[in-house]
């Protein structure tokens, strides 16, 4: 189940970068409308994903409940990072991505 995690944590970092002010602090600059929206549509999009892949792995009730509980951490170590580094954010969500993918297709089948 925590092989979830680092999507979660991409899902909500991308729906920090769609916030002017967090984009502001990351990259120095905002983003257009159309960008923050698929932003937006992405991170949201990632966490719906990560939810139908828990109630996959663990069943409808557990799977929910487990991804609920994997809200907290993922959505806490987004604002640490954005507090304390956040460029450390480029480089976080590539490597979320490829780690998150990885270990959740190695599970899945």
């Amino acid at each position: 189940m925590l092989a979830v995690l680092p999507l979660v944590f991409c899902g909500f970092a991308l729906l920090a970068l769609a916030m002017p002010r967090h984009a502001d602090d990351v990259l120095a600059r905002e983003f257009a409308r159309g960008t923050r929206l698929l932003l937006r549509g992405i991170g949201a999009a990632a966490l719906v994903l990560t939810l139908f892949a828990c109630i996959r792995l663990a069943g409808p009730s557990a799977g929910a409940t487990a991804w609920c509980g994997l809200l907290l951490p993922a959505a806490l170590a987004v604002g640490l990072v954005l507090t304390y580094r956040p460029h450390a954010l480029l480089w976080m969500l590539p490597v979320g991505v490829a780690v998150g993918t990885v270990l959740l297709a190695d599970i899945i089948q």
